[in-house]
């Protein structure tokens, strides 16, 4: 999930490019009808973007509504300069992140 359009199709490129996944992106207010439509195996998303600690909140109610099968993993990217912000996507699920 990102703010920026532009930004969404570049990473959905490069991520597309391994035939193995399907890749879809969302921006704010649009995770959950895109979490609906492909019941993601990972969430990717940018807490350095405006809104980011509200998208969390949605992806943590997501994936706290389905069974654990189906909930997706939660990797985050970041510059890691908020440790606060680090510490609540790690108590929402995130299993990792990835430092910009």
């Amino acid at each position: 999930m990102h703010e920026i359009p532009l930004w969404r199709v570049a990473l959905r490129a490069l991520l597309a490019a391994d035939t193995d996944l399907h890749v879809e992106t969302a921006g704010p207010g649009e995770v959950g009808r895109a979490a609906d439509t492909c019941l993601p195996d990972v969430y990717v998303l940018d807490l350095d973007c405006p809104g980011s600690l509200g998208l969390l909140t949605e992806i943590e109610t997501l994936r706290s509504s389905r069974a654990p099968q189906e909930a997706g993993s939660l990797v985050i990217l970041t510059k890691g300069e908020r440790p606060g912000d680090l510490r609540r996507a790690f108590h929402a699920g995130a299993g990792g992140y990835v430092d910009k």
